[in-house]
């Protein structure tokens, strides 16, 4: 008995843990820059409904400012065609003070931009992109951690707003809302200098396993613990708790919970029996259907009301 126990539990345990059919879906909310929730591209001044502005420095701040959301920056210098930044068919620059020129004037100015996005419970999850700065984008963090390998690749002067830099990102989410943050620099040069951020084909993808497997590897789980919590020989019991009354440790099983019954030890449990619980009331107790098989002729015991007295 105990060997086809272990090997049915074995089964369920490795059955847990192999591949199993996922519900998979694209990630909503990954947006590239300056785009509508259509994805159509954005003209300039218009403000990015994705982009938020989590970031921008002091100076700029009590300058021009607080903003809240990025601001495109299209067909004006220096965005393209007539500027300097790398270009996408699919998305459009934007900057925390649009295509102001005048920015950063005496000091490296650090700029943050936030997008967000919701995960279901249980999914793992992927996300690529490709992504550009004026100056210089820092690196990629999801919900407040730093992603590897996320700075961008740089060109003359240092920069990187003349090509695209690719991403991708495989770990650190989470159930519900992420957060995805671009971290750009702007150098100081030549009395103030505009800044900006590219991020263009965005997209993700999550799995969610099954309720199935998920059910499984919860079996899996509680097979191992019908293996290591085995009822002591001398007990008729299913949950076991050891109390004292008159000087003699006796034995109580838990009736429904927070109940208990007096079972004498070594004693065999009969369908319809009599048996005396905490109080000296006697109640009639049935064997219920098998959940599992005790030890020798032991077998758990359920009251079929609830009991009055509670330990």
């Amino acid at each position: 008995m105990k060997k086809t126990l272990m090997a049915s539990v074995a089964v369920l345990t490795v059955a847990a843990f192999a591949t199993v059919p996922a519900h998979a879906g694209t990630i909503s909310g990954l947006y590239n820059t300056g785009v509508d929730g259509s994805d159509n591209l954005l003209g300039n001044g218009v403000t990015d409904p994705h982009y938020t502005v989590f970031s921008v420095p002091s100076y700029e701040q009590s300058t021009f400012g607080t903003p809240t959301a990025g601001t495109v920056v299209a067909g004006v210098w220096p965005a393209p065609p007539g500027g300097p930044w790398t270009s996408s068919p699919s998305a459009n620059w934007i900057s925390a003070f649009g295509d102001n020129p005048n920015l950063d004037p005496t000091a490296n100015g650090a700029y943050v931009y936030q997008l967000s996005f919701s995960l279901p419970d249980n999914a793992t999850a992927s996300i690529a992109g490709e992504w550009a700065a004026d100056n210089f984008g820092t690196y990629i963090t999801l919900n407040g951690i730093q992603e590897p390998n996320t700075t961008t690749a740089t060109g003359p002067y240092g920069s990187s707003f003349e090509a695209l830099t690719p991403f991708d990102i495989t770990s650190g989410f989470r159930a519900g809302v992420n957060t995805l943050d671009f971290y750009v620099v702007n150098f100081a040069q030549n009395g103030g200098n505009p800044t900006g951020l590219l991020v263009t084909d965005l997209s993700g993808s999550y799995a969610v396993p099954e309720p199935a497997s998920l059910a499984l590897f919860g079996a899996g789980l509680a097979g191992i613990g019908l293996i290591r919590r085995r009822c002591p020989p001398d007990h008729a019991c299913r949950k076991i708790l050891h109390f004292q009354k008159g000087g003699t440790t006796r034995c109580c099983l838990f009736a429904e919970p927070g109940h208990a019954a007096v079972i004498p030890p070594q004693r065999r449990i009969v369908a319809g029996e009599t048996v005396a619980y905490l109080g000296g009331t006697p109640a009639a107790y049935r064997r219920p259907s098998l959940l599992y098989t005790q030890q020798r002729e032991h077998r758990p015991v359920v009251a079929p009301n609830p009991l009055p007295h509670v330990i």
